[in-house]
């Protein structure tokens, strides 16, 4: 219960004239540790849902292109899409050629959205941190883990703190990136899937003939 009210009273405005409390260290590694798992399944959902759109998008690639049907009209048309050319195609080749381009645009996006972006774990043009793994490897050159374990132990616990802050910043904007990156996959390589089903429907016969 003290729990409770403390964390409701922290949400409140200070009264006027009163100094806000310091927040303490041990407060700050508690939101480290709160804020590090709600970044961690926010990559994650992201991935995962990437990784489901690119795998869609990129059977509806394969089926279409093992379609003798799809495949010839994309070669017949491939020249009326040639730069200089009279840009002169069916409506059959229009869809098709929707479906095959827009499908391969959300499969790249959603590629991109699951590749890592993180390089350091810092901001670029400060020193290497000791949260990252990609910092915590650089130490492999200078002394390795003897070099890692000094490097840690001369930090306060201030400062701790404030490198895993910079790395969870570092992290939400890699999870914002994916979060923006996703949608726009989604709806592109969307109208490619309908794309091709209006080809599916409008030529059916050319799939079962």
């Amino acid at each position: 219960m003290a729990t409770r009210k403390r964390s409701v009273a922290a949400l409140l405005p200070p009264v006027a004239g009163e100094v806000p409390a310091r927040v303490s260290d041990a407060d700050l590694s508690e939101f480290c540790t709160f804020h590090e798992e709600y970044v961690s399944r926010n990559i994650q959902l992201a991935d995962a849902k990437a990784g489901l759109v690119l795998i869609a998008f990129s059977s509806v690639i394969a089926l279409s292109l093992r379609n003798d049907s799809f495949l010839s009209i994309i070669r017949k048309s491939a020249g009326s899409i040639w730069p200089f050319s009279s840009f002169a195609l069916s409506f059959e080749a229009t869809l098709a050629w929707l479906a095959l381009l827009l499908c391969s645009v959300g499969t790249g996006i959603s590629f991109w959205v699951i590749v890592p972006r993180l390089s350091t774990g810092h901001s670029k043009g400060d020193p290497a941190g000791v949260t990252f793994w990609g910092d915590v490897a650089l130490h492999k050159n200078s002394g390795g883990g003897s070099s890692y374990v000094k490097a840690v132990r001369a930090l306060s616990a201030q400062n701790l703190v404030d490198d895993r802050l910079d790395h969870l910043f570092q992290l939400s904007c890699i999870s914002w990136r994916k979060m923006y990156l996703l949608p726009i996959a989604m709806w592109i390589g969307g109208v490619g899937v309908l794309a091709a089903g209006l080809w599916i429907i409008q030529y059916a016969e050319h799939i079962t003939g």
